[in-house]
């Protein structure tokens, strides 16, 4: 059996634990090439757990669901969590969401 990436045990963590209905992972490893660091991702999740809860749960909420991989793989995560209605107003990146 195939070990998943870093980036695919987000997006089905996202999906199992947040019930989210879209997910972006992008990995930004790349940015910092040249002094050694890897594990820093840019998460993009939409699920209707988020409807009443502020911000900043949202993203420990997150961080609660991938806290394995927090303490390992992922070296830094950025996160921009949003309800359904919100992806549906805002532009840019949400189209690529699957």
């Amino acid at each position: 059996m195939r070990t998943l990436s870093t980036a695919e045990k987000i997006d089905r963590k996202m999906r199992d634990r947040l019930a989210a209905q879209a997910v972006e992972v992008i990995d930004e490893g790349w940015k910092h090439a040249g002094h050694g660091a890897t594990g820093h991702f840019a998460l993009r999740v939409v699920s209707p757990r988020f409807e009443g809860v502020s911000r900043l749960d949202r993203n420990r909420m997150v961080f609660s669901a991938l806290s394995e991989e927090m303490s390992g793989a992922i070296h830094a995560l950025s996160v921009q969590a949003l309800t359904p209605a919100e992806a549906a107003g805002s532009s840019g990146r949400h189209e690529r969401c699957s």
